[in-house]
């Protein structure tokens, strides 16, 4: 597990990630509590994403994963001067934001691929 302090956000929290690597593309998952879930701290997230592959956000739209209500997004842009996608995933419940993100080379990886990696995120209830 990665940890890093988000100085883009008031207060600084620490996003955790972990990631997987393919020839092509990074995967990841992560989280974040947020001393206030709202649109500026959203906007950040995102914006931080996009900026990794100098990029533009080109459609977004409405989801949920069981009963957490998110949105996700799809940019393009560049690494290393080549043609990048980024298909990033926030949801959110109560004060944490869940991030899932896949970003790599166009067409590296499968659309039904990536619909799986990001339909697989379940939050399971602690096991008492």
């Amino acid at each position: 597990m990665e940890s890093r302090r988000l100085s883009s956000i008031a207060g600084n929290p620490v996003m955790h990630l972990r990631s997987a690597k393919t020839a092509d593309t990074v995967f990841g998952a992560g989280y974040v509590d947020l001393a206030a879930v709202d649109e500026p701290a959203l906007a950040a997230l995102r914006d931080g994403m996009v900026r990794n592959l100098q990029g533009k956000i080109v459609s977004e739209r409405d989801v949920r994963a069981g009963t957490i209500a998110g949105r996700e997004f799809l940019a393009e842009g560049l690494i290393g001067g080549a043609p990048a996608v980024l298909r990033l995933r926030l949801l959110v419940s109560g004060a944490r934001v869940y991030q899932l993100a896949a970003i790599g080379r166009a067409g590296a990886v499968p659309p039904e691929e990536l619909d799986m990696f990001f339909e697989s995120f379940k939050l399971r209830r602690p096991q008492s």
